[in-house]
C-alpha cells in the first residue's frame, strides 16, 4: 500500500539514492544498525561526498529516497524539519557552478516569430514541430483563441500541419512523415534537435530548452491579469513547482497588488517600517 504512493520513476531514483547511500557507508565502515535510523551527521557526511558529482536537486532526491526507505520499513526519521532544511540548504551551497544546469531563457513571442521565417511551413518536420510550439505556448488548455499576429496564430499553425501532414483522425496530433518510415509522431528529441541546429546557425538565440514554452508560456497568461490559481491549473500544475518559473516579478505582482489596498499596506509596511 504504502509503496503504491510512489511512482515507478521515483521508485528507481530513491532506489539510486540509497545504493549510493549503502555504498558510501560501506567505504566508510559505517555499520548496519548505524544506517537506520539515519542520523543527521552521517546524512549531511553522505550528501556532502556528493557535491562534486551531482546537482543539487539529485542530492535533494537522494535525501528523499533516504527517508522514504525509512517510511517504508516503519523507522523512525529521527531528522527533524529544520534540521533537514538546513542540511539540504547548505549542501545546494556546496554545490559547484558547474553542476548545475544554465538558467532556461522563456521563449518570447519575438522567438516564434523568429522561427515562423526560419521553418519551412511545407516541411512535413518543420510544419508539425511550430505547429507544436505555438500550441505549446499559447494553448495551457484544451482551447486556443486566435492571436493578433497571423504568424504566430496556434490555430493557422495546426491547420497548416494537417494539410502537409494528412493522416487519421485517431492518429497522434503531431504526427509527421518522415521521407523514409512514412507517419511518425513528433518527438521531443525532434524538436530539441531542430531548435539547437537553428541556434547554431544564430548564435544570437537565448538557452530555449523545453521548460522555456511553460516559463514564459505562464508569464504571458500572467501579465494578461490572469489569476495565479487559474494559470496553476490550466497548466495542470498539482503543486508549486509552477513558482520555480516566475520572473519580471514587480510586472505580475502590480496589477494583483493594485486590486488589494490591504495587501499593499501590509506590503509596504514590512518593506518599509515605520520610523521609531
Amino acid at each position: 500500500m504504502i509503496g503504491a504512493s510512489w511512482t515507478k520513476s521515483t521508485k528507481e531514483l530513491y532506489g539510486t539514492g540509497l545504493l549510493v547511500f549503502h555504498v558510501f557507508c560501506d567505504l566508510n565502515n559505517i555499520p548496519n544498525n548505524c544506517r537506520c535510523p539515519t542520523p543527521p551527521d552521517l546524512l549531511a557526511a553522505f550528501l556532502a561526498s556528493c557535491t562534486g558529482a551531482h546537482s543539487g536537486s539529485m542530492l535533494t532526491n537522494y535525501a528523499a529516497g533516504i527517508q522514504a526507505w525509512h517510511i517504508m520499513h516503519s523507522h523512525n526519521w529521527v531528522i527533524n524539519k529544520a534540521e533537514y532544511k538546513a542540511i539540504l540548504e547548505g549542501i545546494s551551497r556546496l554545490v559547484p557552478a558547474t553542476s548545475k544546469c544554465p538558467c532556461r531563457a522563456p521563449f518570447m513571442t519575438e522567438v516564434l516569430c523568429f522561427l515562423h521565417n526560419i521553418l519551412d511551413r511545407d516541411n512535413p518536420c518543420d510544419a508539425a514541430i511550430f505547429a507544436c510550439l505555438t500550441l505549446s505556448f499559447f494553448c495551457l488548455t484544451v482551447q486556443c483563441t486566435p492571436q493578433p499576429d497571423p504568424n504566430i496564430d496556434p490555430l493557422r499553425a495546426l491547420e497548416n500541419h494537417f494539410r502537409v501532414n494528412p493522416a487519421s483522425d485517431n492518429a497522434h496530433l503531431f504526427t509527421w512523415r518522415h521521407p523514409t518510415s512514412g507517419l511518425r509522431p513528433l518527438s521531443k528529441t525532434e524538436v530539441i534537435k531542430q531548435i539547437a541546429a537553428i541556434a547554431k546557425l544564430y548564435p544570437n538565440l537565448p538557452n530555449l530548452k523545453g521548460h522555456s514554452l511553460h516559463i514564459r508560456g505562464m508569464l504571458f497568461y500572467l501579465l494578461n491579469n490572469i489569476p495565479f490559481e487559474v494559470v496553476k491549473t490550466m497548466g495542470w500544475w498539482l503543486g508549486e513547482s509552477f513558482m520555480l518559473y516566475l520572473c519580471h516579478h514587480a510586472l505580475v505582482l502590480t496589477p494583483f497588488l493594485q486590486s488589494k489596498p490591504d495587501t499593499i499596506n501590509a506590503l509596504r509596511n514590512y518593506v518599509l517600517p515605520p520610523v521609531c
